[in-house]
């Protein structure tokens, strides 16, 4: 054993004189070579005393660059003998990430030595080889006495009933808090009955130790007839001794209050009969509604059937909660009675002692039984698609695609929904893969239809039928007919190639770490081209810039992420972006379009990426401006918005005046994303050809401008531009949105009119496009994203000069939906104009006035803990974790525990708690002693209201929750997190 332990030792030695060798190297070697940037502590001063018992846990914190695959991090403590010690605690990863927070267990120096040295190395773990390390130093001080004192010892309850204090009913919420309290002490809660005797009130508990703050209940007794006041008392007591330490004394006064009989004050159903069927196969279910007055502290409320033997069966629910609420509404599951030949069923509320069983009030119903209705019919109430024609070019190639909406009434439980396409006597399935097999009995889909048989055909037909799983036959069909559009192909064209990004951070390309948005669209693609995505260097040298993904081809339309690189000159200010349309065998090049880039020097500048105002495609109208009373939509998006600031609406007047206009609303904090509408104000003078409405990021301490975006929206008759946009911040400005674009020479388009009705609509709900265009030679309607602007979905391709569909929105779109029509010639001339529907909010009630959610979920398990600095949250029906630090930041987690997780040894101070389970699990991994502190009172469970908002993050919109506490206050999680 000896002999083994000095090879490990010479071999220790070994390593060490290699990692010294290393560091001497490494100082010659350039900026690039790995190394350690930062290595920090938040801890100041270690206590003497607590590092000789090796108690003692030092947050730190690290960053690192240029780290190899085979490198690792090591944390040790180099002792004034020559020692060094590894001060890690035990984890189950052995790979450190390359910047963090964490614990280290600091070992005790020796006599006389006044400081600790903790060490981090950064080693290749294959070869030994040291890349580079960081010392810090904490000086060792002593600990300070303090004395124990109860600092509040208090409780809402004004009085206490001398009844409840006869019949033990009594209960007194209590509010406490201790400071400086000892390791070995506890707290007593006693009343005081004579300056000789007194009686412990506390409730039963799991844990004897209670938290040093915190509330809780205690359960006082009668004292003698005299007495007109009740003396509670609460101390603080050495567990080892039971002496004193320090006490505190509350008193309420003994009133007498009059006993009063309960009742049933109310007890009906809003059902008017139950079917013998429904009874029979235990599927009867009846809402009830019931109001209980005086109802004692030590009684329930039971729901019953009376049978008509006399016999009585309870009808209640499983339920969580075994106690039911003095009043409110409810469902009772009621049972076939014995009797074949009755006529009705009677339920009963009871209100019974829990302590006796015996019934202090009831209240019956009698409920007729009906008779059975003959089964219904089903039939299909819609099927419809919102296209009107379909290309022979994409049926030919297999890429059409089109919407249709359906609703089936009656539906049987066994059956199902079958999309297909009659071509003569052939019938062909239509449907697109899908997860689940069983369609919803309403909703909005797309089929692929195919090439019919007879090349000269002028129209397809589709067909809706709804199927017996058994028998496979059919219940109900309806049929559609789509026309075919002849399509000759023309040359290879790129459309459009777009993003939303504003630009890309120096720091991401050279982390290469940079992901940008695109959106693209492609006409007259042949079927042997794909596109390819790729990066043009200054020295016009090019780079593929395309994610890794399992079909090498790329869609004629849709939208994507590339990840550009950084430039080859570090003063370069912008990247240029390209996609090309190529021959797949011989890499000829058919078309191409670029997109070119900002390169933003500082990511964390606050910025203002979008601002537009969604006005009528041929100007504002004049005669609403100047009374005053035009109102104008507008959306708007920002990144980095520090938290104690505010977005502002105005309009620039002539003669540089800003006035605000923006609407009444009920909460004066604008969300960093959103839509809205402001009121614009009439011009000075008359004959104004355009109107300048600005959009400002302002601090709430100062209030003054951190950014702002001016666009200049044309009016009416005015020979004012469509669109303009400046930008003052010290961020690069955002690119607007142009209402409208004209490309290409010859006589000019004119789009008439372009709009959606009814506006605003319902979410998912219907809508009808209507359109007037002059000179184009082609027509088409797209849908954009709600949040990117992407290029969503063609939905209406080869249109006449003006016409109507109907269309059904898609049910994600939240707050509104755009829609773009495109009027074009074959000689390259284009023009676009864009048509915005409000959504109406689903929700009545909702967490948020000024915005409204994506979903809501209402009564939610969830549990809550708080920390020393933030707190934890989980959602029982999706099992997320959201931990909440007091910096505003914020993480997301899954729910992983499982019985026997590793969640650390280290025991938590007096007075606080470690906590135990998922949230346990949670505070280990992203180590909780030093970035969140130890629970300052235990895990508590409540139902809380849960919606989820949208929030743009990085160009893709994202869904983030907002949620209630236990206390009923308002968490609302952005890119930071808030309490209203």
């Amino acid at each position: 054993m000896i002999k083994r332990f000095t090879i490990i030792l010479l071999a220790a030695c070994f390593l060490l004189l290699g990692w010294g060798s290393a560091l001497a190297n490494a100082a010659a070697q350039s900026s690039t070579v790995p190394s350690i940037t930062s290595f920090t502590s938040s801890v100041t001063s270690i206590d003497a005393t607590a590092l000789s018992g090796r108690n003692v846990r030092v947050p730190v914190a690290w960053a690192t660059a240029n780290r190899p695959e085979t490198a690792n991090l090591v944390f040790e403590q180099p002792l004034p003998d020559g020692r060094v010690m590894n001060v890690e605690l035990p984890r189950d990863v052995s790979f450190v990430p390359s910047s963090g927070v964490g614990v280290v267990v600091p070992f005790p120096p020796g006599e006389d030595i006044k400081e600790v040295r903790l060490r981090v190395t950064l080693a290749d773990f294959v070869s030994g080889k040291v890349f580079d390390q960081r010392e810090l130093v904490i000086p060792i001080g002593a600990a300070t006495a303090v004395t124990p004192s109860i600092t509040n010892f208090s409780t809402s309850s004004t009085n206490v009933s001398r009844n409840s204090l006869t019949d033990k009913s009594a209960r007194i919420p209590v509010s406490f808090a201790v400071e400086n309290r000892p390791d070995n002490s506890n707290l007593v809660f006693e009343q005081v009955l004579s300056e000789s005797s007194s009686v412990n009130v506390e409730l039963p508990r799991q844990n004897p130790i209670i938290p040093s703050a915190g509330n809780g209940v205690v359960a006082p007794v009668a004292p003698d007839a005299s007495s007109s006041n009740i003396l509670l008392r609460l101390k603080l007591v050495n567990l080892g001794d039971n002496s004193v330490i320090t006490q505190r004394d509350l008193s309420l006064p003994i009133v007498d209050v009059a006993v009063i009989k309960p009742t049933i004050k109310t007890f009906t159903t809003t059902a008017t009969s139950v079917t013998l069927a429904a009874l029979n196969d235990k599927s009867a279910r009846l809402p009830v509604t019931w109001v209980a007055d005086n109802r004692p502290n030590n009684s329930n409320l039971f729901f019953e059937q009376v049978l008509d033997n006399g016999s009585v069966v309870n009808v209640e629910l499983p339920r969580s909660n075994p106690f039911v609420s003095s009043s409110g509404v409810g469902v009772v599951a009621p049972i076939a009675p014995s009797n074949a030949n009755a006529t009705s069923i009677t339920l009963r509320l009871r209100l019974s002692d829990l302590g006796s069983q015996t019934t202090l009030a009831e209240q019956t119903i009698t409920v007729p039984i009906a008779a059975a209705a003959p089964a219904p019919v089903p039939t299909i109430k819609t099927f419809s698609t919102s296209a009107t024609t379909v290309s022979s070019a994409v049926l030919a190639d297999k890429t059409a695609r089109l919407p249709v909406a359906f609703a089936v009434e009656n539906r049987p439980a066994n059956s199902n929904l079958v999309f297909e396409q009659v071509d003569g006597s052939t019938v062909t399935n239509v449907e697109l893969p899908r997860q689940n097999p069983i369609i919803p009995s309403s909703g909005n889909g797309v089929v692929a239809p195919v090439a019919p048989a007879d090349a000269n055909a002028t129209s397809i037909t589709l067909q809706l039928r709804v199927i017996d799983l058994s028998s496979k036959t059919t219940l109900a069909q309806a049929q559609i007919t789509v026309g075919i559009t002849k399509v000759v192909p023309g040359a290879p064209v790129i459309k459009s190639f777009t993003t939303s990004a504003q630009g890309v951070t120096s720091t991401a390309l050279l982390n290469k770490t940079a992901r940008v948005g695109v959106a693209w669209a492609v006409d007259n693609r042949p079927a042997t081209a794909n596109l390819v995505f790729e990066q043009v260097f200054e020295d016009n040298t090019v780079a593929n810039i395309e994610l890794p993904r399992q079909n090498p081809t790329v869609p004629s339309s849709g939208s994507g992420i590339v990840a550009p690189n950084a430039p080859k000159i570090n003063t370069t200010t912008t990247i240029t972006i390209r996609v090309r349309l190529v021959e797949t065998a011989t890499n000829k090049e058919l078309a191409q379009q670029s997109i070119t880039l900002p390169v933003i020097k500082d990511p964390n500048a606050p910025a203002i990426s979008s601002f537009n105002a969604l006005t009528d495609s041929d100007g504002i109208d004049p005669v609403t401006l100047y009374a005053g009373t035009y109102q104008a939509g507008v959306t708007w998006a920002t990144i980095n918005r520090p938290a104690n600031s505010n977005l502002a609406f105005e309009q620039v007047l002539e003669d540089g005046t800003v006035v605000n206009i923006e609407l009444p609303r009920q909460n004066p904090i604008i969300p960093s994303t959103g839509t809205g509408t402001v009121k614009l104000h009439a011009p000075q003078k008359v004959g104004a050809t355009s109107v300048t409405l600005r959009l400002r990021l302002v601090n709430l301490a100062t209030n003054t401008t951190i950014t702002q975006v001016d666009i200049t929206k044309h009016v009416k008759g005015g020979d004012g531009p469509a669109l303009t946009a400046t930008a003052t911040t010290s961020a690069p400005a955002p690119a607007p949105t142009q209402d409208t674009t004209t490309t290409g020479s010859g006589a000019p388009i004119s789009i008439t009119s372009f709009t959606v009705s009814p506006n605003p609509v319902a979410r998912g709900g219907g809508v009808t496009l209507s359109w007037s265009v002059t000179g184009a030679t082609r027509i088409k309607i797209d849908r954009l994203a709600e949040f990117t602007g992407a290029n969503a979905e063609t939905i209406l391709d080869q249109q006449p000069a003006s016409g109507s569909a109907p269309y059904t929105l898609p049910a994600e779109y939240i707050n509104s939906a755009t829609f773009q029509l495109s009027a074009s010639t074959a000689d390259g001339q284009e023009t676009i104009q864009s048509a915005v529907v409000n959504l109406t909010c689903p929700f009545s009630d909702k967490l948020t006035a000024d915005q409204c959610p994506a979903t809501q979920a209402k009564n939610v398990d969830t549990a809550f803990q708080p920390f020393e600095k933030g707190m934890m949250l989980w959602r029982g029906d999706t099992r997320k974790i959201y931990v909440l630090f007091n910096d505003g930041t914020w993480q997301a987690l899954d729910d992983t525990y499982q019985e026997g997780d590793n969640l650390g040894t280290d025991q938590p101070p007096q007075g606080l708690i470690k906590p135990i389970n998922g949230f346990g699990k949670v505070w280990f991994q992203i180590a909780g002693i030093s970035v969140l502190g130890w629970a300052t009172a235990p895990e508590t469970s409540y139902k809380a209201t849960w919606e989820m908002y949208p929030l743009v993050d990085a160009n893709q919109m994202v869904l983030v929750p907002h949620f209630t506490l236990p206390d009923g206050r308002i968490v609302r999680i952005g890119n930071v997190w808030q309490v209203q």
